[in-house]
């Protein structure tokens, strides 16, 4: 049994349920867990446990019809950059020796092709478990983000490679969401929030990843670690 968050909004709900899987059949369930199966079961229990016809618009729905018949797409791997990886960096490092495994995928939530919110699937004491549902316009923000990412990536003459699949990074100290992607070309970093002004990035444009550290990393100076759980 386990707690789990869901958010809808600025809503935030704690629940419990029983999604937790034994040590024998994790082999089987990471599969799952990337094409889907798993993330839309957690999806399907959330649906029914915390979604109603008094709350369903708060989550992004037209109806509770709608919710009933939403379905994952595909996902993206989580990562985080912690304060004290941003404070020490220095111009030419990449982006790659800063990354943290989150252990979680991030499964868009869809009805009829749009996306509505997300489910994630978290990997924890050896085993999954459902972990946040909801949070629509975060969700949809880095959807439409994520959309755009190859199309932007061509703009700048770099072609996408067969296979491409970009991750997603938080940098939960400075409330930070992107798209991270490896290319012939360099690595590249796309804001996926609504306000990533407030770093002097622009929403929608495809930035070298240098630029974005750097920017982050003035910001990360003015923060205080003992107030950063």
């Amino acid at each position: 049994m386990k707690t789990m968050m869901v958010s809808s909004g600025s809503v935030l709900i704690v629940v419990v349920v029983l999604l937790a899987v034994t040590a024998a059949q994790e082999r089987a369930l990471v599969a799952e867990a990337r094409t889907g199966v798993f993330a839309q079961a957690a999806l399907a229990q959330y649906v029914r446990d915390i979604v109603t016809q008094e709350n369903y618009a708060r989550f992004g729905f037209k109806s509770l019809a709608d919710a009933r018949s939403a379905r994952v797409g595909t996902p993206l791997h989580v990562f985080e950059i912690d304060l004290r990886s941003l404070k020490a960096y220095r111009s030419g490092a990449g982006v790659k020796s800063m990354l943290r495994d989150a252990e979680v995928l991030w499964f868009p939530v869809t009805v009829a092709g749009a996306v509505i919110t997300k489910v994630e699937i978290v990997g924890k004491d050896n085993r999954l478990i459902a972990g946040e549902f909801g949070g629509m316009r975060s969700a949809q923000a880095t959807a439409a983000a994520n959309s755009d990412f190859a199309v932007r990536l061509e703009e700048r003459g770099i072609a996408r490679a067969a296979g491409f699949a970009p991750a997603l990074v938080r940098v939960p100290a400075l409330g930070v969401t992107l798209l991270y992607a490896e290319t012939s070309g360099g690595e590249f970093l796309l804001p996926a929030e609504t306000n990533p002004e407030r770093f002097g990035l622009n929403t929608g444009k495809v930035y070298a990843a240098a630029e974005v550290l750097s920017a982050l990393a003035t910001a990360a100076q003015q923060v205080d670690e003992k107030k950063i759980k």
